[in-house]
């Protein structure tokens, strides 16, 4: 169903001289019209592969398959985006080598 969702983003730094943190939260919602930031979908999804590798799951079942499912999709999504920055980390060294031609590390 239209669940809203709402979360914080919390996150710490450090000062100049590591002696104390600085933390901020911002909130994050649901459109009511059952539209998602982008954002909120990732958190939504990254909680649900995280359940999973836990041995823990969305349905009352905790579904063993499931979770497997789940992670298989987590590794698939995971080596496409590992793609997607050697990509981009190769063309920028292009750029920075004036348009010299980058070997991209391929998958084993």
């Amino acid at each position: 169903g239209n669940k809203e969702l709402t979360f914080e983003v919390k996150y710490q730094s450090l000062t100049f001289a590591d002696l104390c943190s600085v933390h901020s939260n911002q909130a994050k919602e649901s459109s009511s019209d059952g539209r998602c930031p982008q954002e909120v979908v990732m958190w939504r999804n990254f909680s649900k592969y995280c359940r999973a590798y836990d041995g823990l799951s969305d349905n009352t079942n905790d579904d063993y398959d499931d979770n497997q499912k789940i992670k298989e999709e987590g590794k698939k999504l995971s080596n496409v985006s590992l793609e997607n920055q050697q990509i981009v980390d190769a063309l920028m060294e292009s750029i920075r080598q004036k348009g010299k031609k980058i070997c991209i590390p391929s998958q084993i």
